[in-house]
């Protein structure tokens, strides 16, 4: 019934009514602005986990993607969209582990198995989900990389979809 929700923008207009929601319900929301790239942030965050109680597990579906042919990436774009994925996780893993949380969810997609055009950078930080949670299952706490497929009118990838051309069309 303790949840500390974090995201690197406040939350929007549907996501104050969930917390609304699960506060008519007896459920306690915090709300912690961070980017789970930054040590900083996540240090602040689990300290807000902390203060409520024993961390009992962790979500993570922070994500980026920066749609381009793979000849057109630069290092600085790849790195933004790894940084959440990648920089987060380990970040996020490294602070449940050391609070003996019983789990780390991770939400992933199914670009990390399939592919998909123009998602080079984001299908790799994904991979690197998948393969974490099963590099790291053995060691006590519970990890699990969701392998999302695309969603209709939702998700990271929605508003570009219909819309994306390479660079070099």
């Amino acid at each position: 019934r303790k949840i500390v929700a974090a995201g690197r923008s406040a939350p929007g207009e549907a996501a104050r009514a969930v917390i609304a929601e699960l506060a008519r319900t007896g459920t306690h929301v915090e709300v912690v602005p961070a980017d789970v790239s930054e040590a900083a942030d996540v240090d602040r965050l689990l300290d807000a986990a902390d203060r409520l109680g024993a961390l009992g597990g962790v979500f993570h579906s922070a994500g980026l993607v920066d749609h381009g042919l793979l000849v057109d990436q630069t290092w600085e774009r790849v790195r933004r969209v790894l940084a959440a994925k990648v920089q987060g996780t380990l970040l996020l893993d490294a602070g449940a582990a050391a609070r003996k949380a019983d789990f780390v969810i991770t939400f992933s997609s199914i670009s990390s198995i399939l592919g998909a055009p123009g998602f080079g950078p984001y299908a790799a930080a994904n991979a690197f989900l998948r393969g974490l949670a099963t590099a790291r299952e053995p060691g006590g706490m519970r990890r699990l990389a969701i392998a999302w497929g695309t969603w209709a009118e939702t998700g990271i990838a929605a508003p570009r979809r219909a819309t994306w051309v390479p660079d070099r069309a």
